[in-house]
């Protein structure tokens, strides 16, 4: 894609009161997939469709995140904070790497040391920074504690990216899955979502401002057959996070998420494609591979 041509045929009327040195990029962005909604103080809350975004090439992507740095080539993040919740899984794992490529110093949380020690040690062997603290996201008193010790180490965080596990059940249609499996993702999401989201948004509004970053699914604005209450959860994350932006927008703090069509890296997602497959008579799930654009669009 000719992102010069493209800016020519974009209709500027989409680019909602944008300040002048990112014209270019909020109208890239939005032809890239990614839509935008005012809201009536003139922030935004964005999701980024990840169909579009794929689909750029280098050059198109390069231009975005060299008129992001101001014309210059580096990192995109260079020594700032960055906290990653659900570090220890496969998109939180991956996020935090390719924020730690850019330069963020990246705190990873979540349960499982173990594991995060494991992305750690990744991220710190390929020259970025990284520290491990866990902590139980569905406890508040423990996520403000853990953010305020983290303020007070290195200074404020300006990124946070929420990649929770919410534990739901999919493979099973809604006449036999029982009513605790159905509610097990709404909760874990929104109980998580309310402790962190409010959390780290009162904590960027007090310092100057910053963005915070999910994660949802096509499933969330599509009903797709036996997901369970993945897609209810999905929606419910996303009003929530629309109206964490509407509250917190004009107090300098960003709210964004990635609704992604499915990760194969997930625990899961691979069987239940596996299950659709061979309902439709599909013998070969060869072409399902792990992707990095999460991770990107993400960053």
């Amino acid at each position: 894609m000719n992102c010069s041509r493209t800016l020519r045929k974009f209709r500027p009327t989409l680019c909602s009161r944008p300040r002048p040195d990112q014209m270019d990029v909020r109208c890239r962005l939005q032809r890239s997939g990614i839509a935008q909604t005012s809201n009536r103080n003139g922030q935004h809350a964005r999701n980024i469709s990840l169909g579009s975004v794929g689909k750029r090439n280098s050059r198109s992507s390069s231009s975005v995140r060299g008129y992001v740095n101001g014309g210059k080539k580096g990192m995109l993040l260079k020594d700032r904070n960055a906290i990653v919740y659900g570090a220890s899984g496969a998109v939180g794992a991956a996020v935090a790497k390719a924020l730690a490529r850019e330069g963020a110093r990246v705190f990873l949380a979540a349960r499982h040391k173990d594991r995060l020690d494991a992305v750690a040690d990744d991220i710190r062997t390929r020259g970025g920074m990284a520290e491990v603290m866990p902590v139980d996201a569905t406890d508040k008193q423990a996520v403000e504690a853990q953010l305020a010790l983290i303020s007070d180490k290195t200074g404020p965080v300006k990124i946070m990216f929420n990649a929770i596990d919410w534990g739901d059940t999919q493979g099973e249609p809604l006449g036999t899955i029982s009513l605790e499996k159905v509610l097990r993702p709404v909760q874990t999401g929104l109980t998580t979502w309310f402790y962190t989201g409010t959390a780290v948004a009162d904590h960027m509004a007090r310092n100057g401002g910053g963005s915070i970053v999910g994660i949802s699914a096509n499933a969330g604005r599509q009903a797709f057959p036996n997901v369970g209450g993945f897609g209810i959860a999905c929606a419910a994350v996303e009003h929530f996070l629309r109206q964490l932006a509407v509250e917190n927008g004009p107090l300098g703090v960003r709210v964004t998420w990635v609704r992604s069509p499915g990760s194969p890296d997930s625990p899961g997602v691979h069987d239940v494609w596996s299950m659709a497959a061979r309902e439709r008579g599909m013998t070969s799930m060869k072409s399902i591979k792990s992707s990095p654009r999460i991770p990107r669009c993400g960053v």
